[in-house]
């Protein structure tokens, strides 16, 4: 953001500063900069009004107005000053600047983004020029409400951040996240790779962890797998102090989910940290995986009966040859006394397990639910309902997180359900999601059910809690125009736009 240092101006003559013929005396000047230095601005901008008038090319007078006016929170007035400072010194880059830096504290970004470009035209080789340009872009392009201008702004911060000037490693992650936005994980990866190989930054655990979130998102169980166990070693708790934890514990309980019912280990209620712990004292080796022909070894405990169940579970896009490895490693991995350890470990399916789930999350029995639930999910990986259910318990038991992760897998299972697909956007919300995560999910959606007025009113929602009334209201009507005559929810969308100022 801006920052203005107030230094004095020199004086010729013996305390005079000469212009046109007229001259100011130093003691006037001196006078309003320490009216400023004390926080009496608005005497201060009197003051250097009254010299103004007398002394109109004075550009001294005209530089400590804008200081007054910004230390004012007179944002605009101040913008105005410093332009008017730079006409009279033939384009001086340093007021172009200060007067960018005026135009976004007063919110007019896109004037800001003329003022740093025209600026760096002038100073190309000026690195603070570029950097206010690059983030401004990149905040830009976070509030812009169509897609269109949202791609184009981020396309301009891609093109500035390969300019002249070096970036920090912070500012590598946000580029990485732009690249990641347009689709070209490579590029983000890539990024994100060189900021992580930097063990002594700062950044090299949110970059890691900005890796770890791309394998999660596509669902790259082994990378995402690889991934945690480093940042487990090289940054303990790390996973923990961030929003990954709960998706983090359930790629592990799809690996692991056989020891940890072995165990009795209840790895919901555990730290990453502490399930890392877990499962080296209680594995020789990695769970067998599709593709490598050995058996499972697990120390002291039968596990091989539901091994390869739990394994499908977490990378359902193998082929079903793959799928034929498993259940081969898993028979032979079988010990003679596996239905004793069944009998002990894992529930009997009943009858209809989403009835009984049903039944118990009416009975407000959660952890009843989610035992059956799990039990059908371990049985049936492919079951998005199943999946949906136990995300709504896990809301239901005020789990958001392990709502929003179950949920999204319910949705990777079943992309054409609306209803599965509008439950997992609910407990989606920010700020499980960040808002800008979360609305790209809108917007993948929008695509999918262009005619769902539930989407709309949704996104519309969302767009009025961050306080963007313009693309509220746009949706608002767009509702309108949609739904039926007798549309229950007209009356009340016809007030909120009322409200909006939009009758």
């Amino acid at each position: 953001m801006a920052s203005f240092v107030l230094v004095a101006g020199s004086c010729s003559n013996e305390g005079e500063d000469s212009v046109d013929g007229k001259s100011i005396k130093g003691d006037h000047l001196e006078s309003a900069r320490l009216k400023i230095i004390d926080g009496q601005n608005e005497e201060a901008i009197t003051e250097l009004e009254a010299l103004n008038r007398t002394h109109p090319d004075s550009v001294e007078v005209i530089d400590l107005l804008g200081l007054a006016c910004t230390s004012n929170k007179e944002y605009a007035q101040a913008a105005r000053w410093y332009l008017q400072a730079a006409e009279l010194k033939a384009g001086d880059p340093a007021y172009l600047l200060k007067a960018g830096e005026c135009r976004e504290l007063a919110g007019d970004d896109k004037e800001a983004t003329r003022l740093y470009a025209k600026f760096k035209q002038l100073e190309p080789a000026n690195e603070n020029g570029w950097r206010k340009l690059f983030h401004l872009l990149v905040k830009r392009a976070r509030k812009a409400e169509l897609k269109a201008t949202r791609q184009e702004l981020e396309s301009q911060a891609i093109e500035t951040y390969k300019k002249h000037w070096h970036p920090t490693p912070s500012e590598k992650i946000m580029v990485a996240s732009l690249h990641r936005n347009k689709g070209f994980i490579n590029n983000a990866k890539k990024l994100l790779k060189e900021v992580a190989s930097d063990r002594n930054s700062d950044q090299a655990a949110p970059a890691l962890l900005e890796l770890l979130d791309i394998d999660l998102e596509e669902n790259n169980v082994h990378d995402a797998e690889r991934m945690a166990q480093k940042l487990n070693k090289e940054f303990p708790g790390a996973m923990d102090e961030s929003p990954l934890a709960g998706r983090v514990k359930n790629l592990l309980a799809d690996i692991y989910g056989p020891t940890f019912a072995a165990q009795r280990i209840d790895w919901e209620n555990q730290t990453v940290e502490k399930l890392f712990q877990l499962i080296g004292e209680t594995t020789k080796e990695k769970p067998f995986r599709p593709g490598k022909h050995s058996p499972v070894e697990v120390e002291a405990t039968p596990l091989g009966i539901d091994e390869a169940t739990e394994e499908d579970s977490a990378t359902t896009a193998n082929s079903s040859n793959d799928s034929e490895t498993n259940a081969t490693g898993h028979e032979e991995s079988s010990d003679d006394d596996n239905t004793s350890v069944a009998d002990i470990f894992l529930r009997p399916p009943p009858t209809d397990n989403l009835a009984e789930a049903r039944q118990a999350i009416n009975d407000g029995n959660f952890t009843l639910a989610k035992e059956v639930l799990m039990d059908v999910i371990n049985s049936e990986p492919d079951n998005a309902k199943a999946r949906h259910l136990l995300s709504r318990t896990h809301l239901l038991a005020d789990e958001a997180k392990e709502a929003e992760v179950v949920g999204r897998e319910a949705v990777r299972l079943a992309p054409q359900n609306l209803e599965i697909r509008l439950f997992y956007l609910q407990t989606a919300r920010p700020p499980i999601l960040t808002p800008q995560r979360f609305i790209q999910k809108l917007e993948r959606a929008s695509q999918d059910f262009p005619e769902s007025l539930d989407l709309i009113l949704l996104k519309a929602e969302h767009y009025h809690s961050e306080k963007n009334y313009n693309a509220a209201s746009v949706l608002y009507r767009q509702f309108l125009q949609m739904a039926p005559l007798n549309e229950p929810r007209r009356e009340t969308i016809q007030r909120e736009l009322a409200a909006l100022g939009n009758p």
